[in-house]
């Protein structure tokens, strides 16, 4: 780790503790920023008092879109339906066009394999993003399965 970096990691302001976990960790966790990204746009936040996500889609580093569609579920911390097709949450969070699904759909039916699998092979999310939402959706396939009780109480 270089002094700059040192230096930027021992800011308070850029620390994890010192903001909301939400919005950045979640944006670094599905592999949309980087770390160093969000240090970035954290110094800038304190600096010009702008909204983080708005820092971070001024420098290109991610779309308005996704920003906003990731601070709308943070409240409900992410929890995706898992019987809605997986390429719907990357069409809505602004990751994927309607033509990248429709070729991500062509090849995987050429190829026999997974939507995420494709959509990694051909470069269009990263495997971080694709393994993000995944966990999303098992989140909520587990809430769903350990909530629902037989007439004896007995878990299924």
């Amino acid at each position: 780790m270089s002094p700059l970096q040192r230096r930027a990691f021992r800011h308070p302001l850029l620390t994890a503790n010192s903001f909301s976990p939400k919005l950045g960790a979640v944006l670094v966790k599905a592999g949309l920023i980087t770390h160093g990204q969000l240090n970035v746009a954290l110094y800038e936040q304190s600096q010009y008092e702008e909204r983080l996500g708005a820092i971070l889609a001024m420098h290109g580093w991610i779309a308005q879109e996704t920003v906003d569609f990731f601070a709308s579920h943070l409240d409900d911390e992410l929890f995706l339906d898992y019987q809605r097709p997986i390429g719907s949450y990357f069409r809505q969070a602004k990751l994927l066009s309607n033509e990248d699904i429709e070729a991500i759909l062509s090849a995987q039916e050429r190829f026999k394999l997974p939507f995420g699998v494709v959509a990694v092979m051909q470069g269009f999310l990263k495997q971080e993003t694709v393994d993000f939402f995944l966990a999303a959706m098992c989140k909520k396939f587990s809430e769903i399965s350990h909530h629902r009780l037989t007439k004896n109480g007995i878990y299924v």
